[in-house]
C-alpha cells in the first residue's frame, strides 16, 4: 500500500496554511479516519496513522521549521535549469555603398505643355530625369473606324443563300443568296476610339541653372515632334528661391539682435554653415552670404537671410 509522507498532503492543506488551519484540519481527518467513527478497515487506520504523525510534526513550531527547511525540497517541483548564455552579437556590417540616385519618371505628351515639378535640392546636381512618350496612333485592327467587320453565316439558309419553297428552291431573303451577313463589333485594341496609344521611354539631362517656370525643348530621336517641358519648383518650407538667390527669414530675441549672436544653418546641400550676427541689428536686415545660392551656369547665387523679432 502506497503511503504518502507529506503532512501537509495528508492533511489536504497548503504549505502556507496557518496554526488554525492546520487544526482544524487534523480534527477533519481525525473525524473522517478514527476508528471509533465506525472505519475499521486497514485502509483507514493507515489513514489515521498518518494524519496522527501529520499533526504531531505540523502542530510543533520547531519541528515544522525543521522539516520546511530541510525535508521539503524533496516534494517541490524540480528546479529549471538556467537558459545557455547568448551568442554574442555578430559584427556590425559595413556601410554600404550610397546607391546612385534613379532617375524621375515623367509622362509626357506631343504637342502640349508637360509640367515637371522640381525639389530646390535637385538642381545642385546633374539631373536627369525619365521621360515616358505617349503619342496616339492610328489602330492597325480596325484603321482608325473604331469597329471591326466581320462575316458571319446566314442563320436563315444555313449559308446556302437559298431556301426550300413550294416550287424548288427560292432566293434567301436575309443575306439575298450572299450566304453570309457582315457584322459590325467594336474594336477592342483601342476601345472604339481608333487611335492606340504609343508609349516609348527616353532620359532627357536637365542643364545647370534651372529656374521656376522655365521652359526647355526636347528633341525624340527619330521623330519630327518636340517635347516642350516647363519646369516647376516646389516650395521649401525655408528658402524662397528668387532667380538664382535663396531668401529666408530668421528669428531672433531683442537680446540678441542688440549683443550680436551667431547661429547654425543648413543648406541645402547638407553643408552647415556658422551665420554671425553683428550687434546692434534691427529687426528687417538682411545679411547677405556668397556663393551659398542655386546654381547658375556658370557659378552660384547668394544667399538672403532677412532678421525678425521673436
Amino acid at each position: 500500500m502506497i503511503t504518502q509522507s507529506d503532512p501537509y498532503k495528508v492533511l489536504g492543506i497548503s504549505p502556507q496554511a496557518s496554526a488554525l488551519e492546520i487544526k482544524s484540519a487534523w480534527r477533519k481527518a481525525a473525524k473522517q479516519w478514527h476508528p471509533d467513527m465506525g472505519s475499521r478497515d486497514a485502509v483507514s487506520r493507515v489513514r489515521f496513522d498518518e494524519a496522527v504523525k501529520a499533526w504531531e510534526l505540523l502542530k510543533d513550531p520547531v519541528k515544522k521549521e525543521a522539516y520546511d527547511g530541510r525535508f521539503r525540497q524533496t516534494f517541490r517541483s524540480p528546479v529549471k535549469p538556467p537558459s545557455p548564455p547568448r551568442p554574442p552579437s555578430p559584427a556590425p556590417r559595413a556601410p554600404s555603398p550610397p546607391m546612385p540616385p534613379k532617375a524621375r519618371s515623367h509622362t509626357v505628351h506631343f504637342d502640349q505643355e508637360n509640367v515637371v515639378f522640381l525639389y530646390l535640392k535637385d538642381l545642385f546636381s546633374p539631373l536627369k530625369i525619365s521621360l515616358r512618350l505617349r503619342s496616339p496612333l492610328v489602330c492597325s485592327s480596325c484603321v482608325g473606324k473604331g469597329v471591326v467587320r466581320s462575316l458571319v453565316g446566314c442563320g436563315a439558309c444555313k449559308g446556302m443563300g437559298w431556301m426550300p419553297g413550294r416550287r424548288g428552291l427560292v432566293p434567301c431573303l436575309t443575306c439575298h443568296r450572299q450566304g453570309f451577313l457582315h457584322s459590325k463589333a467594336v474594336c477592342a485594341p483601342c476601345q472604339g476610339t481608333g487611335y492606340r496609344q504609343n508609349e516609348c521611354s527616353l532620359e532627357a539631362h536637365l542643364p545647370q541653372g534651372l529656374q521656376d517656370q522655365t521652359f526647355l525643348r526636347v528633341k525624340v530621336p527619330q521623330s519630327t515632334k518636340d517635347i516642350f517641358l516647363r519646369i516647376s519648383l516646389r516650395k521649401h518650407r525655408s528658402f524662397t528661391p528668387k532667380e538664382h538667390d535663396l531668401w529666408m527669414e530668421r528669428q531672433l530675441s531683442s537680446a540678441r539682435l542688440l549683443k550680436g549672436s551667431s547661429f547654425t544653418l543648413k543648406l541645402l546641400t547638407g553643408e552647415k554653415i556658422r551665420i554671425k550676427v553683428p550687434a546692434q541689428s534691427a529687426a528687417g536686415d538682411v545679411l547677405r552670404i556668397e556663393k551659398k545660392g542655386l546654381p547658375k551656369t556658370s557659378g552660384f547665387g547668394d544667399l538672403f537671410i532677412r532678421l525678425q523679432r521673436s
